[in-house]
């Protein structure tokens, strides 16, 4: 990666953690499991006694409530775009490097 390129990850990082400690817990969990614990749809729901298909409106609303909160929090368009953009492969690289 590039400096800059760098840089944007670390910034993200601490944005994301952030953005999440501002929505309901319970949207929280639902993307903590999905993205850090990589539990699908309806293993979640089953995790939660919840049907699949409140799970999947749930996740929908996590998703919305997330990029709200990150919208707030973020610096400029670049830093919210980069953060937004592709939200499941940067995930999924940052449970990589902590697992």
């Amino acid at each position: 990666p590039t400096p800059r390129s760098a840089s944007a990850h670390t910034r993200e990082h601490p944005l994301l953690l952030l953005a999440l400690r501002r929505i309901p817990i319970q949207h929280q969990v639902a993307l903590e499991l999905y993205y850090w614990e990589g539990l699908d749809t309806p293993t979640i729901a089953e995790v939660l006694e919840i049907s699949v298909s409140a799970m999947r409106s749930r996740m929908v609303r996590a998703r919305e409530l997330l990029a709200d909160a990150l919208t707030k929090l973020a610096k400029d368009e670049h830093e919210l775009r980069s953060t937004l953009e592709g939200l499941d492969e940067w995930v999924a690289g940052i449970r990589a490097r902590l697992v």
